[in-house]
């Protein structure tokens, strides 16, 4: 399955403001990458956590471009992500974030606060054509697209930290 998405980086988002005008989503994530899988696929293991409900994800990413990936995932047991847990790489950090999602305009956008990021968070939406151009949604002040760079993917995040915020 293609994945294609446009991200930006926002001014820390007024979380409660939001919620007072739109339906949100609220799912606390805590993302491990593994070593790379065959082909150079980057892999990863989730625990979503949502209205106290956990889902366990497993994922396989290859870049195409910067806005098109093949995704693979797959829900998966607790112990099949405490198993894969143990192929963490050790060069990745682990990532927590809170995600809102928010639909808007006929998209769903994603808004993903980081617990150890104060003044931005990330936003991105999945769209179904790379030259689709996205309506910024007016509960967001987009500081700059991010998509065509690099450093703010997940796992460069993972491997490099959050300096670019």
């Amino acid at each position: 399955m293609f994945e294609i998405e446009r991200k930006y980086l926002i001014e820390y988002p007024d979380i409660k403001k939001i919620k007072e005008n739109h339906e949100v989503t609220e799912v606390k994530i805590t993302q491990d990458y593994l070593t790379k899988g065959l082909g150079g696929k980057n892999r990863r293991v989730r625990c979503w956590e949502s209205s106290g409900v956990k889902h366990y994800i497993y994922t396989e990413k290859k870049k195409i471009t910067n806005l098109r990936r093949i995704e693979n995932e797959d829900e998966i047991t607790e112990e099949e992500y405490l198993e894969l847990l143990k192929e963490k790489d050790p060069a990745c950090r682990t990532i927590k974030k809170t995600r809102y999602r928010v639909p808007y305009g006929g998209l769903l956008y994603e808004i993903d606060v980081f617990d150890e990021v104060k003044g931005s968070a990330l936003m991105e939406a999945e769209i179904e054509d790379e030259s689709v151009s996205i309506p910024i949604p007016p509960f967001v002040t987009v500081i700059r697209e991010v998509t065509e760079e690099p450093g703010f993917t997940n796992h460069s995040i993972a491997k490099n930290g959050y300096q670019r915020f």
